[in-house]
């Protein structure tokens, strides 16, 4: 009886352990759009103020008060954020760290027309930015 006891424990953790690792990179993925996506606003917000996405002071450097190094923007960092920012241009990207870098999407980014984009073995945006 002990030994079904633990073939059945063991069958279930099998099942379940994927399960809930999937999960939670799901919920980072979801928690590293959402900075991206707070980001560009921040971005958008910054050249209205200034006429331009760059720093000023430095033409052609991303904005040096640009608040993003990592998400969560606290603890642990899952994904490193890094900004590319002409006068007209910019382009944030979140890059998967630590335990998240072998997720299936290494890095999302945004731009300032809006167009997501992705890297990693996912198959389509969905998998990245709709899921």
């Amino acid at each position: 009886e002990l030994m079904i006891a633990v073939v059945v424990v063991a069958l279930l953790a099998s099942i379940a352990l994927p399960t809930y690792a999937e999960y939670l990179a799901r919920s980072r993925r979801l928690e590293a759009r959402a900075g991206l996506l707070e980001a560009a606003h921040w971005m958008e917000r910054w050249r209205t103020e200034r006429g331009r996405y760059d720093d000023p002071a430095s033409a052609g450097q991303p904005p040096s008060e640009f608040p993003w190094r990592q998400i969560p923007r606290a603890g642990e960092a899952y994904y490193t954020v890094s900004v590319v920012a002409t006068s007209v241009t910019y382009r944030v990207t979140a890059t998967a760290a630590r335990t998240m870098a072998s997720d299936v999407c290494t890095s999302l980014s945004i731009d300032e027309t809006g167009r997501r984009g992705f890297t990693g073995s996912a198959s389509t945006e969905e998998v990245c930015w709709n899921r």
